[in-house]
């Protein structure tokens, strides 16, 4: 294996671990903005249930007043039977207060069911609100993971970004360029070594891709320190140093 092969395993090296500290770095990213929208979202519902809380609430103190309103009216109509002049006319009053009595009850009986209704949706706004808290606490601290995983990272971003120079200094120009726009349709991964699936036989493959390489391309690589590319992937080709 000749310098050149040498050198960009060694910046394939590098680059695998760029890409990983950046893969890292943006799963972290994902994360909070994930846990970001699940607030968004749990905020948006329970302020949902709040204002049907509100509004139940209010129904309820409506309808208190209503009922109120109309004992009053019994009261009225219980002082006008004291002054009926006639049976008809005592009998009138008297079949009215008897429906407002009944319509009373069942004011009573919907608000009964009401105020079991606004005891239910408050206790699960108090619930929402207690995830929105416990979610808010998850974000903070995927914020703080997030936060020193940045700072350890520009450390070592710049340490491999400074070995990625050095070793990009020995490898000529031309074959730089191909090796990095390779890499960006691989994740990095520009290198590809030349595998024998069937170690008794002759036939060989591009690990890459798992396409077949000719004898011709093996030979040069193994003899020469010239850069050869996969036929299908476009990868750039090595043959991997035998076990000891």
């Amino acid at each position: 294996m000749g310098p050149v092969i040498q050198s960009l395993l060694r910046l394939q090296e590098i680059e695998t671990q760029l890409w990983a500290l950046r893969d890292a770095l943006t799963a972290k990213n994902h994360a909070v903005n994930a846990q970001q929208r699940k607030i968004q979202q749990l905020q948006q519902q329970t302020q949902q249930k709040l204002d049907q809380l509100k509004h139940a609430r209010a129904d309820a103190d409506s309808q208190e007043l209503d009922i109120k309103a109309q004992e009053s009216e019994i009261g009225k109509l219980r002082n006008a039977l004291n002054t009926a002049r006639t049976n008809k006319e005592y009998n009138a009053i008297l079949s009215q207060i008897n429906s407002d009595r009944a319509e009373i009850a069942r004011q009573e009986e919907r608000g009964l069911a009401l105020l079991t209704q606004i005891d239910q949706m408050d206790a699960e706004c108090r619930q929402a609100q207690k995830q929105i808290a416990q979610a808010q606490d998850r974000l903070d601290a995927l914020r703080r993971d997030q936060q020193d995983a940045q700072a350890q990272s520009r450390q070592d971003l710049d340490k491999l970004e400074q070995a990625k120079a050095t070793v990009a200094d020995s490898i000529p120009a031309s074959v730089l360029d191909q090796f990095q726009r390779i890499g960006q349709s691989f994740n990095g991964q520009a290198m590809a070594a030349v595998t024998q699936p069937d170690h008794r036989g002759s036939a060989y493959c591009c690990s890459g891709c798992y396409m077949s390489i000719t004898i011709d391309t093996v030979d040069v690589l193994m003899s020469k320190d010239e850069i050869k590319q996969c036929p299908n992937c476009q990868r750039l080709l090595y043959i991997p140093p035998e076990e000891p």
